[in-house]
């Protein structure tokens, strides 16, 4: 008997034709997807030389779009891109008589040069240089170094732009500031997704790249804490610090290691002593109600940079930082240093429930800090947007002039990326990110993301 005969329907024709832009996570799922369906026919081959072929073009075509939000923002901003002072404030090393916007330029004719040159190539050799690049470690990091960092890096514009004002509040500079972050994303998922494949599948294992079909929320907060306490434990530093300096190699700080030291302090961390060592906090600085709730597909990474980012935010609000002679001292505020004094951060997480079988996960933080600023509660959103940003550029001019500059005082902020960076993940998975309430005794941020998940496909995957 023959089997059933199966068509697409027009609106998964179209799907399947518009994820090789990259575009959502939508569209990195069904490539996903797609990918596992074509390791379980044994067509790897085909699957990576489409997916080393669609993402090829689309890298390409970042690249120009790049270029050109770039242009559009030099126009809407100037003089302030080109002004003398840029180099130093962005960190860059330019060459004599350029300046950032003469950089990017030659950085995007260079990328565009290296795209058009492989292109060319026969298909063998394309697919070849492709497979290495990927498979590489250091032709891999030396290619997103270049892409990403050297220069689709809108970071280093935004440090170079006024924290407030016209010039960075108007929605010419805002949409493109929003575009060229989203243009940055695309080109880091689009690598980081096939070489996590590809590792995988070396292994014989299946692979969802950087989409994890079962994120428990609960999970992730509970290991945040976690995380920090290991990353901050003194013991663990002074280890890593000196097998980096047997192997010559260089010791990289832990990515968040200002937020895990001063949670470190507040929370009064006692690792114990012994070869059993056992963590626990002596101060209830923080307190955590997080029910059980269902797990969701997401972009973990991401999402779990975006509730530290919000997490980050309520430890330095409720906290002094300084750097001492013996390194970085957080001190509670006032308020929060009696014994008896309530937990300066409050953290909650549940499942309220929706229209059928659906729910909204919400995970609320609020801090006992300072509070934000009424006339600055709105433009926290916008990309960019810091009232502490002259503050940062005087620091980076200092170190820039000294090479090295020492301050009593540590600047918490001042990029204005935190905010609109959690709240445009949590927009990405369907769901919000709103300050509910500030004021100057403390905020409140509320996070939501709808169960199930708004990111198609994988929900079909067991």
């Amino acid at each position: 008997m023959a089997g059933k005969e199966t068509h697409l329907s027009l609106g998964d024709w179209l799907q399947s034709m518009r994820m090789w832009k990259f575009e959502t996570l939508g569209d990195f799922a069904r490539v996903t997807r797609w990918l596992d369906v074509c390791r379980k026919k044994d067509k790897t081959v085909k699957a990576m030389s489409t997916y080393f072929r669609n993402m090829h073009s689309v890298l390409r075509d970042c690249t120009t779009q790049y270029e050109e939000k770039v242009i559009a923002l030099d126009a809407a901003t100037k003089p302030v891109l080109t002004s003398m002072d840029m180099p130093a404030l962005s960190g860059m090393q330019l060459s004599t008589g350029e300046n950032l916007i003469s950089s990017f330029h030659k950085k995007a004719a260079e990328m565009r040069e290296w795209f058009d040159g492989l292109w060319k190539k026969p298909a063998d050799e394309f697919l070849n240089t492709w497979s290495e690049t990927v498979d590489d470690s250091e032709k891999y990091f030396n290619l997103m170094n270049r892409l990403v960092r050297d220069f689709a890096n809108f970071e280093v514009l935004i440090i170079c732009l006024p924290g407030t004002g016209s010039a960075i509040t108007n929605k010419p500079v805002q949409q493109c500031l929003e575009d060229m972050f989203w243009l940055n994303m695309r080109m880091i998922r689009m690598l980081d997704l096939i070489r996590t494949v590809r590792q995988s599948w070396r292994s014989n294992r299946r692979s969802w790249g950087f989409l994890n079909p079962t994120t428990d929320l609960r999970d992730m907060i509970v290991t945040l804490f976690q995380e920090y306490i290991e990353e901050a434990d003194p013991i663990r530093i002074a280890a890593k610090q000196a097998k980096a300096l047997s192997t010559g190699r260089s010791y990289s700080k832990y990515r968040f290691w200002r937020a895990a030291e001063s949670f470190r302090q507040m929370a009064g961390v006692d690792y114990g002593s012994g070869q059993d060592r056992t963590p626990r906090m002596t101060r209830n600085y923080i307190k955590t109600d997080l029910q059980s709730v269902p797990a969701v597909v997401t972009d973990f990474q991401r999402l779990d940079w975006a509730i530290k980012e919000i997490v980050n935010n309520a430890l330095a609000a409720t906290c002094v930082i300084r750097f001492e002679q013996q390194g970085l001292m957080a001190e509670p505020l006032a308020r929060h240093m009696g014994a008896s004094s309530a937990s300066a951060v409050k953290i909650s997480l549940v499942a309220r429930e929706g229209a059928g079988d659906k729910k909204t996960l919400r995970l609320t933080v609020t801090d006992g800090g300072h509070g934000i600023p009424r006339d600055h509660l709105y433009s926290t959103y916008l990309w960019g947007y810091s009232p502490r940003r002259a503050e940062l550029q005087a620091q980076f001019l200092e170190s820039h002039a000294k090479k090295s500059v020492k301050k009593n005082a540590v600047l918490i902020g001042g990029k204005g990326i935190g905010m609109p960076f959690a709240r445009a993940v949590f927009r990405e998975h369907g769901g919000d990110l709103t300050i509910a309430d500030s004021s100057d005794v403390g905020t409140t941020i509320i996070m939501d993301i709808p169960a199930p998940s708004a990111v198609p496909q994988l929900k079909l995957i067991s």
